[in-house]
């Protein structure tokens, strides 16, 4: 985007310059320009139209999702460990909580390899035979399962119908594993 920019600020002078001496031209170039300078007023003006008007909203968190991330605060102790889909805005990141992977392009735009990791959190919400094992050899002491983690993964049900429920608003549901009873037995 940078880059970008600064060739932004070295094109307008020309554009301006190109736009200047079409429209003082007496042949079809004239129109040229001008419909040109027009195409570019109205892109410029249905952009801040947009924005003055608020035809688009961008919400990060919905009501239920920062329910649950208030339960998470108050359930979950300090260092928790939450299973979460890996996205960029899952409501455990409003608790300060541990979470097991965050959004893979912050990850892979740092240099490290996420698809390990990502591919052993699809299987533990798909249940799969080794998931019980990943949970305990993360500390996944809680796991969030809501709108983002159904979209993005397949969700066993059953498998995680054994776990306790601690919390839930809406279509968010919080779980306990009991890997958070292991290691206060330890």
């Amino acid at each position: 985007i940078k880059v970008l920019f600064y060739w932004y600020l070295a094109s307008v002078p020309l554009v301006a310059l190109v736009l200047a001496k079409g429209l003082e031209q007496k042949s079809k170039w004239r129109w040229a320009a001008a419909g040109a300078l027009v195409c570019m007023l109205l892109s410029g003006v249905f952009d801040v139209l947009r924005v003055v008007t608020d035809t688009t909203a961008h919400q990060e968190f919905d009501v239920p999702g920062i329910d649950v991330a208030q339960a998470i605060s108050q359930k979950a102790g300090p260092h928790a460990v939450v299973l979460h889909a890996p996205t960029y805005n899952s409501p455990v990141f409003l608790t300060g909580r541990r979470s097991l992977m965050g959004h893979p392009g912050w990850i892979f735009s740092r240099g490290l390899d996420y698809t390990k990791r990502n591919d052993e959190i699809g299987r533990m919400y798909a249940g799969a035979p080794d998931a019980e094992a990943l949970l305990r050899q993360y500390g996944v002491e809680y796991v969030l399962i809501g709108p983002l983690e159904r979209t993005t993964l397949r969700i066993n049900d059953t498998f995680w119908s054994r776990y306790r429920k601690v919390a839930g608003n809406g279509s968010y549901i919080l779980l306990r594993t009991d890997v958070s009873q292991e290691r206060a037995g330890k």
